[in-house]
């Protein structure tokens, strides 16, 4: 009878053992919204999207909404939807920069200064550039 007993705790140990191992091996899940990222890399760091979106909210002296929908039919935040027709102008505007700055002013050495073009370079805080003078 003692012996029929430490057999079941040794399997119930042995399964309990086995279930806390896949636990731990498990891979957390991500609870990361989805991005819709078609010009930037995918992987770019929270830290760096943001900084980038700042950029432009200076350079164009907009907000969020200027190219995302901040309010849906939910009235929830959709960063990912393409509904309003500023945020694919902005890729192209980021295309044309990297277009740019890729053929007119490559990397230099690290120890040079490195001229780039970005959106402040036409919009200067405005919407829509001025003309020339």
């Amino acid at each position: 009878m003692m012996s029929r007993i430490s057999g079941k705790i040794l399997v119930t140990a042995g399964l309990m053992l086995f279930i806390l191992i896949g636990i731990a091996a498990m891979k957390p899940v991500s609870h990361k919204p989805p991005r819709n990222l078609k010009v930037l890399p995918r992987d770019i760091s929270d830290d760096s999207l943001y900084a980038i979106m700042g950029s432009y909210e200076k350079a164009l002296g907009v907000n969020c909404s200027f190219c995302h929908v901040m309010k849906d039919k939910n009235g929830l935040e959709d960063y990912t939807s393409d509904s309003i027709p500023h945020k694919e102008v902005c890729r192209d505007m980021m295309r044309m920069t990297i277009l740019i700055n890729t053929k007119y002013f490559p990397p230099k050495k690290l120890s040079q200064k490195t001229q780039t073009v970005t959106c402040y370079t036409c919009h200067k805080g405005k919407q829509i550039p001025e003309a020339g003078k």
